[in-house]
């Protein structure tokens, strides 16, 4: 979040850094996931106008415990 004059925090577009740190956390506690959504699309190496990326993550009660 980058604040404004107004004081009030603005969002910005995610970073490889923030997916690399989210997946990192993830993979730490063993959980499965899956990166879905635009970053996924550009790191596969395909154009794509938006750049957000969206974790698909299993709903079972043994990852959910991860």
């Amino acid at each position: 979040m980058v604040p404004e004059d107004d004081g009030a925090p603005q969002a910005r577009p995610p970073r490889l850094s923030d997916l690399l740190g989210s997946c990192r956390r993830l993979n730490e506690e063993g959980a499965r996931y899956v990166v879905i959504g635009g970053m996924a699309v550009i790191q596969a190496g395909f154009l794509r106008a938006t750049e957000g990326f969206d974790l698909l993550v299993d709903s079972s009660t043994t990852n959910d415990a991860r």
